[in-house]
């Protein structure tokens, strides 16, 4: 399984004590990093995560092999705030060049005003097609 925007490790640390193996991907750890990434690093380092170390941008490609992850969750990530839809389409042709299953999931959580209230996310699905379908949660 694949986390990305995976901060401090919590989310891969549960999922791999509950026997799934789990990887992170974040920004890249540098010396100028900010307080709140050096502290999530240094929590993945203490909860034994790995993570890639990657910025999402538009039409950048994921620094993946081809499919090398069943699943993939995007949980409250901070990366998306100026993306158009040609952006997300591109990242959801990237993650289904990555998944190993013609049916893996994604699931993406993002905190608006409104879902902090409400709570929810979305689940989607590859087909055979390589498409994602979508499911609202919440």
């Amino acid at each position: 399984m694949l986390d990305i925007g995976s901060g401090s490790g919590a989310f891969c640390f549960l999922s791999n004590a509950l026997g799934h193996h789990a990887i992170g991907m974040d920004l890249p750890r540098t010396d100028k990093a900010s307080a709140v990434l050096s502290s999530s690093y240094e929590l993945t380092q203490w909860y034994h995560v790995d993570v890639i170390e990657h910025a999402i941008a538009p039409s950048k490609p994921l620094p993946l092999l081809e499919r090398s992850f069943d699943d993939v969750v995007i949980s409250n990530p901070t990366f998306y705030k100026q993306w158009r839809e040609q952006d997300w389409d591109f990242l959801f042709d990237e993650l289904t060049r990555c998944v190993t299953k013609d049916e893996s999931e994604l699931y993406i959580k993002i905190n608006t005003p409104k879902m902090k209230t409400t709570g929810g996310g979305a689940t989607h699905t590859t087909s055979s097609s390589g498409r994602w379908s979508s499911e609202t949660t919440g």
